[in-house]
């Protein structure tokens, strides 16, 4: 039986909490930098399989917001609870 993955939701927006685990920051951090496609390069081989290629995902984690359905699909992929 698979267990669901659930992001729980944080006082910080989506794209700060996308950065964060992008960046693989602790969950106490207040803030987090821009990212660049090297950043999303290091995490490559875990979200690849979200189908975005890397110059879209530092689109999607560098935007004022981000659509629920693709920050949890990259979340999932990024296997992060942020």
């Amino acid at each position: 039986m698979a267990i669901p993955f659930v992001v729980l939701d944080g006082q910080l927006d989506r794209p700060t909490r996308l950065r964060k685990a992008i960046l693989n920051m602790s969950a106490s951090a207040e803030k987090a930098p821009l990212i660049t496609t090297n950043d999303v390069m290091l995490v490559w081989g875990k979200i690849s399989d979200s189908s975005y290629c890397p110059n879209s995902i530092v689109k999607v984690a560098n935007s004022e917001e981000v659509n629920p359905k693709v920050f949890k699909l990259l979340m999932k992929s990024l296997n992060s609870y942020l």
